[in-house]
């Protein structure tokens, strides 16, 4: 089970992560090898399978310390976990919520966070970037086609204004920082407004593309 360290914190295993930017709402395979991660999947797959899942900054650190990780993870839930001849473990886990890390130590040969978990800040100035947003991908359903399917446009009217940026951002070629800048954003206006942006600026270039293919024929 989940332990609550005080009213405003949780406290969860910690598994950083070398490469991957997860979001919520992400259900997502991966490959764990350090000790001290497997460590983390064992104590989650023991104790209500909640983990919180973070990127680190530089991959190539070992040991990261928290000045060497994202500022934002994701708590969710360790779906499966598989161990593989090579020692390492293949996990499968569900993005929830977003968390900001207190701080976190070692215990038990693996590490644990405290986590800040905020509450939702949903305002009329996010409700609009949704609509224009929705309007976006709903007008340029055929050029979003080849990563972005009709029916994944239907479900937009399905998600909560939270839910939005980050259902979305898996689809779209975001760079490292992009995702390091998106998931890190606790203000749900500003997410909004940074997934809008870099929809616009692909939209952009698709066209840009599609012209100069037009011209060469």
């Amino acid at each position: 089970m989940t332990k609550f360290v005080t009213k405003d914190y949780l406290y969860l295993p910690l598994l950083p992560l070398r490469e991957e930017v997860i979001f919520p709402m992400m259900t997502i395979p991966l490959m764990i090898g350090r000790p001290s991660s497997i460590k983390a999947l064992e104590y989650a797959e023991e104790h209500g399978k909640e983990i919180f899942v973070i990127t680190q900054r530089h991959p190539s650190i070992d040991n990261p310390a928290l000045t060497d990780l994202c500022k934002v993870g994701v708590i969710g839930t360790l779906e499966s976990s598989m161990r593989m001849r090579s020692q390492a473990v293949k996990a499968i886990f569900g993005g929830k919520r977003r968390a900001r890390v207190i701080r976190f130590e070692e215990k038990d040969k693996c590490f644990f966070a405290y986590l800040e978990v905020w509450k939702k800040n949903v305002t009329q100035k996010a409700n609009q970037l949704a609509e224009q947003l929705k309007k976006l991908l709903l007008e340029n359903v055929e050029t979003f086609s080849g990563k972005f399917s009709a029916e994944k446009v239907e479900q937009l009217g399905k998600l909560g204004l939270e839910a939005l940026p980050d259902f979305l951002a898996p689809f779209f070629d975001l760079s490292k920082e992009q995702k390091f800048l998106l998931i890190e954003e606790t203000n749900i206006s500003k997410r909004l407004e940074l997934i809008l942006n870099f929809l616009q600026k692909e939209l952009e270039i698709t066209q840009m593309g599609v012209k100069l293919q037009d011209q060469v024929k």
